[in-house]
């Protein structure tokens, strides 16, 4: 039980590792929102016609679109590597997940 628990912690620290150099950029109105797999933010990039005070509202809109949409794709990596995790491991299961 403690080897499956062992490989469960190196399996979790081997995906932790490949979605730290997935990167992921959402850009919208021309704001950029870069992030890691891992969901690290690394960058965000605002055009300073938006960091006018008329613009707030806009800013504020754009920016919770952006954070979800980069979230969602994040989401998608995760699960992307998870299943390339699995079919490493279990190589002779790859129609299992829809492949």
């Amino acid at each position: 039980m403690e080897e499956l628990f062992g490989n469960s912690e190196a399996m979790q620290k081997q995906l932790t590792e490949a979605l730290s150099k997935v990167k992921i950029q959402e850009t919208l109105d021309g704001i950029a929102i870069e992030a890691t797999g891992n969901r690290e933010i690394t960058n965000i990039a605002i055009p300073a016609d938006l960091m006018n005070p008329s613009e707030k509202e806009r800013l504020e809109d754009s920016l919770t679109v952006l954070m979800n949409r980069t979230l969602a794709s994040i989401t998608v990596a995760e699960q992307q590597a998870s299943a390339k995790m699995m079919e490493d491991l279990l190589p002779g299961l790859g129609n299992l997940f829809g492949k």
